[in-house]
């Protein structure tokens, strides 16, 4: 029995010295669950430790057992922050500072509110915080701060120095045989993608400045290589009438060197593009209601009647082509091509299997339009000419002016002759065939005559 009791004794002892124990060493490291410094950390060492708990992380980034400066850096490092922003495409490149657009990151505020936690409270208060950490830590998300309108400026600024229209491959002629110019991609700044980068985080200091590309048309270099010589040209005169001559030589240069591919239409108002002062135009005499008054861009039915002969030689298929309502004296009958925007285009379509290129040449009071394309496939010449022309005399109107002096003419409005005619196309050596009838209607003439009397003499009486 004895024996019995001394076991009990002693197993009672071993009980109440492990509950000791254990009571002991749970009350000793309080954080003993931890994985860093605290684990090991009596709680008068934990409520004074100066670095961050454990269960904290900003950005997904563990702080445990970090000084706020070595937090600040580590997230700083995180973010790749650095001292000025570089935006770059190709070889260009622009720099500024953070502080140009008013940008921040707000994680050393977050530091600073990171490391309160666990701090506030009294001893109990702050160990059961502590604790709620380990089984359920506590994440802060870094956020960015900028000025858009700042931001938007710099974007503009790089859209105005990148962005650029496609330039299409061209055909170079000027050594009488044809080459190719290479062309260039059309850039355009995906201005919503920067701003994007700003909104994310981590914001990227180095950025590759997004574009999109626009492809530019690109020529067949065997079907360039056909292009050998003149199939076709057509020149036409001048006088000297600064306003109309500055018109033509900006409407030439417009169709010079423009090339057509087979199987493409051409359209003079599209390749044309805006007429107005803003494009270089100057008032000239236009046929306008059957008149002839200064409108901007007069003279410019010359260079799409040139151009119209030259197409015609050049044995290519016209879509479009409508006279004018009055004669005019620059061409042959039948061989005028009216433009006039919104109504009347001048188009033809390359019928055949290579390219041509059109040229303009002006000087010295001429205008002439050369079709270059291949001359072993077009190996003919064209001619044309006008026959049956008639002459439709003008009407003219007689107004009595009992102002004027009686049997005196003046005209009031000035008219013009109608013609018909008919102009025809002959190919090498074969039959003549009709390519217009054109009737061009006559203006009256309207004339005022004068009806006033001329005053009598009267002889003087001597009384």
């Amino acid at each position: 029995m004895k024996k019995y009791l001394k076991i009990f004794i002693i197993f009672g002892i071993l009980l109440i010295v492990s509950g000791v124990s254990v009571y002991f060493y749970i009350n000793r490291y309080p954080l003993r669950n931890a994985s860093g410094n605290t684990k090991s950390l009596t709680k008068e060492e934990i409520l004074s430790y100066d670095k961050f708990y454990e269960g904290i992380s900003i950005n997904n980034i563990d702080l445990k057992d970090l000084t706020k400066e070595e937090a600040i850096n580590k997230i700083k490092e995180n973010l790749q922050v650095e001292d000025k922003f570089t935006f770059k495409y190709n070889d260009y490149v622009k720099n500024f500072i953070p502080k140009d657009i008013e940008f921040s990151y707000n994680y050393e505020n977050l530091v600073n509110e990171a490391f309160k936690l666990g701090r506030s409270g009294n001893a109990k208060e702050r160990m059961e915080t502590l604790k709620n950490l380990l089984a359920n830590p506590k994440n802060f998300e870094v956020k960015s701060s900028y000025n858009l309108e700042k931001l938007n400026e710099i974007i503009k600024e790089v859209s105005e120095k990148l962005n650029s229209e496609p330039v299409d491959e061209k055909i170079d002629f000027s050594k009488e045989k044809a080459s190719v110019i290479d062309g260039k991609l059309g850039i355009k700044v995906e201005t919503e993608k920067i701003t994007n980068n700003f909104k994310a985080i981590p914001v990227k200091f180095n950025l590759e400045i997004p574009v999109s590309v626009t492809e530019y048309k690109k020529l067949d270099r065997n079907l360039v290589s056909s292009i050998k010589g003149v199939i076709g040209e057509a020149t036409t005169k001048f006088d000297y009438q600064p306003n109309r001559n500055t018109n033509i030589k900006i409407a030439a240069n417009k169709m010079n060197e423009f090339v057509v591919n087979p199987g493409e239409t051409f359209s003079f108002a599209n390749v044309l593009g805006e007429v107005s002062s803003s494009t270089g135009y100057k008032p000239a005499g236009t046929f306008v209601n059957d008149k002839v008054v200064d409108s901007i861009g007069g003279g410019i039915c010359q260079v799409s009647s040139t151009l119209y002969q030259a197409l015609v030689k050049s044995d290519l298929k016209i879509v479009e082509r409508n006279q004018h309502s009055m004669r005019v004296d620059y061409c042959t009958i039948g061989l005028d091509a009216m433009y006039y925007a919104g109504s009347s285009d001048l188009k033809f379509k390359n019928n055949f299997d290579f390219p041509i290129i059109i040229k303009s040449y002006v000087s010295n009071g001429s205008l002439t339009f050369k079709v270059f394309g291949d001359t072993d496939k077009k190996n003919y010449e064209i001619s044309l000419f006008t026959s049956g022309v008639s002459t439709i005399p003008m009407p003219i109107e007689e107004i009595e002016d009992p102002k004027l002096p009686e049997g005196k003419k003046v005209i009031v409005e000035k008219g013009f002759n109608g013609y018909r005619g008919s102009s025809y196309i002959k190919r090498g050596n074969g039959e003549a065939v009709l390519l217009n009838s054109d009737y061009y209607k006559p203006k009256k003439q309207v004339v005022k005559v004068g009806t006033k009397k001329a005053p009598t003499e009267e002889k003087e009486e001597n009384d």
